[in-house]
């Protein structure tokens, strides 16, 4: 009799231990994507590997200047993995007015950035054929966002 209640309560034990574990698999939602906050950054994790391969989770901040007194946020920092595994960071900046007029007079831009060092770094940068595609891009998006060519798509 105290054997056959020994096994019984293992046999439960192990019966809600493998429900538990079945619950879990048989209801996660592969189709989910996430993001959490932890105070300035940000993780966000796209749809599960089985549904993107290629897509990672993202890790960014916004760049924000206060020096004007109101805070504005001028660009945003992003560190995520490229196809191959190896880790990328990304700065995002806002493309206005005057910026695009510079950049479609010039054939040959060169970024500069400090690095780790202190030290200016340059890295030359090609625009030819920037205004081509440009256009190109515009009248793409333009197509793509009117309720007129989506009736042929």
């Amino acid at each position: 009799m105290k054997t056959q209640l020994i096994v019984g309560a293992a046999a439960l034990v192990v019966g809600l231990l493998l429900g538990w574990m079945v619950r879990g698999v048989a209801t996660y939602n592969v189709h989910q994507a996430s993001i959490a906050s932890y105070d300035d950054w940000r993780v966000a994790c796209p749809e599960s590997v089985a549904e993107n391969k290629d897509a990672h989770c993202e890790l960014s901040t916004d760049v924000v200047d206060k020096s004007q007194g109101n805070p504005n946020t001028v660009g945003r920092v992003t560190i995520t993995n490229d196809k191959d595994g190896k880790a990328m960071m990304g700065v995002v900046l806002p493309y206005g007015d005057a910026l695009a007029k510079s950049l479609g007079s010039a054939d040959d831009v060169a970024l500069m950035f400090a690095g780790l060092d202190g030290k200016a770094v340059q890295v030359p940068m090609s625009f030819k054929g920037y205004q081509k595609s440009v256009s190109a891009w515009k009248s793409a998006d333009a197509k793509r966002n009117s309720w007129f060519w989506r009736l042929w798509s």
